[in-house]
């Protein structure tokens, strides 16, 4: 995606690692994030959404290897915060699909795909997954569902 509102948060990620002399905006400590002066408002927060995007994305990995879907699940949410609130690329519908998908009863809800509106990705447990859907369904009438995913043997990465 080079055009839009995508290309622009692109723009905005090259210019805040500019101002922050690095080529490696994800890997810049967050405390230089947070105290470098002079760094406009807007890209502070592009840069610190890939910082600690970059840092849920390795607590991910290793909750998943541990097999602590809560953790995962909670790791899901705080990145759609992330992407809601520090990245602005969310939308209000996707905003309350995830809200609702983890009221009742989801482990952790995020957007998925290139933001802007879109889909949502839920983990939930097998067992509560019927009862769950029907009730965000329920709550979203305009929402689609579209796939889920189960893990086989033949996927299992252990």
């Amino acid at each position: 995606m080079t055009d839009g509102r995508y290309k622009t948060r692109k723009l905005e990620c090259d210019e805040a690692a500019r101002e922050l002399g690095t080529d490696k905006l994800c890997q810049t400590p967050l405390e230089i994030i947070q105290e470098t002066s002079g760094l406009a408002e807007h890209l502070r927060r592009r840069a610190r959404h890939c910082r600690t995007e970059h840092t849920r994305v390795i607590d991910a990995v290793s909750a998943l290897q541990h097999h602590m879907p809560d953790d995962f699940g909670s790791l899901m949410t705080a990145s759609h915060r992330s992407m809601r609130d520090d990245f602005e690329m969310s939308t209000p519908e996707i905003d309350r699909l995830v809200d609702d998908a983890v009221a009742i009863g989801a482990l952790g809800a995020r957007l998925t795909g290139g933001g802007f509106g879109g889909c949502i990705v839920a983990l939930v447990e097998e067992a509560r997954k019927k009862d769950w859907l029907e009730r965000l369904l329920q709550a979203n009438p305009a929402a689609r569902w579209v796939s889920d995913v189960r893990q086989t043997p033949a996927s299992d990465p252990s």
